[in-house]
């Protein structure tokens, strides 16, 4: 028999019981390690200067589960994966929504309607030294986090 630390028996049994939830339809099952692939290096999507328009930006919605959002002065990134039952969303007239089950959600990411009762997970964004905005998936914020450094950019008019 292997000896297991406490840390992995503290992991594997929070595992059993994330599945066991999600088997039973009871909970929400979408964790942020769900929302998209984490990466050590972070996505490079684009200069600061192509998001000046206040709006949600899907270029890399489907291929890196990402959306990039401009609401006045801020931008931010966040999971296009709904926190229903993990399904790609897509917007649609300027609005975030899942397909498979109908759930709808602002552009902060906070739930319009359900059945998804989670919001969004955020993602950490910086600029580099050329001006790029990067998203560092490994990072994440929950909804009374969305005003930490580093869970958006403030953009100087």
């Amino acid at each position: 028999m292997q000896d297991v630390s406490r840390r992995e028996f503290v992991a594997a049994t929070a595992a059993v019981a994330a599945a066991c939830a999600c088997m039973l339809g009871g909970a929400d099952c979408a964790l942020a390690a769900d929302a998209a692939p984490a990466s050590d290096k972070p996505l490079d999507i684009g200069a600061l200067t192509d998001f000046k328009d206040e709006k949600v930006y899907d270029a890399f919605a489907a291929s890196n589960k990402v959306y990039i959002v401009r609401s006045g002065s801020k931008l931010y990134a966040m999971t296009s994966v709904c926190t229903h039952r993990n399904k790609l969303t897509k917007l649609r007239a300027g609005v975030i929504t899942c397909p498979a089950h109908g759930s709808k959600f602002s552009i902060t990411g906070t739930v319009d309607k359900g059945p998804a009762k989670l919001p969004l997970v955020h993602y950490a964004v910086s600029t580099d030294d050329k001006g790029h905005v990067l998203v560092d998936r490994s990072k994440t914020f929950t909804e009374n986090e969305w005003d930490k450094d580093g869970s958006f950019i403030e953009i100087k008019a």
